[in-house]
């Protein structure tokens, strides 16, 4: 207790101190391998910038991971805040007892990824909106078998945190259009701009042709017939 005030959950993804968050996992790629129920537990220490994170199958871990000098920031955009963990430095351990996908028990199709884990490098990314249960939870090193990440559903998180420590740092970002669009508009500019220009000279031809007198022929006109 802090003087007289008293320690709240903090249930947001913005992270003051050290949270826990625990998710399932949507990974149809992985699942048709190694078919089972994924779930993510991750322990997120703002204070040392690192993240403690591991994998479960079937209510039992498969492997762990230790991510550091990570870099964290909460932004807005558009009315949506996010919070995003990018770490540079990452290194995955099978636990000591072989698991289904450290090749502990035999699959139709053989496969082992115990060396595939050990190897796993940075960079990694762990984004989550605040306005939803939901996290992505990305490894660069596995976007060829995982191109969009583990999604993480389902998540609940929290902390035990004062209210008066609770100082959130919100950067606000402008969209950028893409260039295909920049470009558009500067040719649409260009042209709405020459129609005005060609309208303009229009317009002044107008109201110099009304002010020229108009001058009548008054010599007779004769009519000659001829055999």
């Amino acid at each position: 207790m802090l003087g007289a005030e008293k320690m709240v959950c903090n249930k947001k993804p913005e992270v003051f101190y050290n949270a826990f968050m625990a998710c399932d996992v949507n990974t149809p790629q992985l699942s048709a391998i190694f078919p089972g129920n994924y779930a993510l537990s991750l322990d997120l220490d703002a204070k040392n910038n690192s993240i403690k994170a591991q994998l479960w199958m079937d209510n039992n871990e498969q492997f762990f991971c230790s991510i550091d000098a990570c870099i964290v920031s909460t932004t807005e955009l558009e009315g949506k805040i996010k919070t995003t963990w990018e770490c540079p430095n990452l290194k995955c351990t099978c636990i000591t007892t072989p698991t289904k996908l450290c090749g502990g028990i035999p699959t139709p199709a053989k496969i082992d990824l115990k060396n595939t884990i050990r190897d796993l490098t940075g960079p990694f990314t762990l984004n989550c909106p605040h306005d939803s249960t939901t996290c992505a939870f990305r490894i660069a090193a596995l976007n060829g078998l995982l191109p969009n990440g583990l999604e993480m559903v389902n998540c609940k998180m929290g902390e035990c945190v004062y209210p008066s420590e609770m100082s959130t740092s919100i950067t606000s970002l402008q969209k950028t259009m893409p260039v295909g669009v920049i470009i558009c508009l500067g040719v649409l500019g260009a042209l709405i701009l020459f129609l005005i220009v060609v309208c303009s000279i229009a317009k002044r031809n107008q109201i110099v042709l009304s002010r020229t007198p108009y001058t009548l022929n008054n010599e007779a006109a004769s009519l000659e017939f001829r055999n």
